[in-house]
């Protein structure tokens, strides 16, 4: 996979996360911020291998 792609979805977990905690909503924040995790230990997985 091309690590440009993880890049955008971190990204966009982050502005969840954040839009997330300004409008104190948790069902946008929580999926946000597993989605946020999940991207980084793909990445981390992928540059490691890579």
């Amino acid at each position: 996979m091309n690590i440009s792609i993880y890049t955008i979805f971190i990204i966009i977990g982050v502005a969840g996360i954040i839009g997330g905690i300004k409008f104190r909503n948790r069902w946008i924040t929580i999926p946000s911020l597993a989605a946020t995790i999940m991207s980084a230990i793909l990445l981390a997985a992928t540059v490691i291998v890579g």
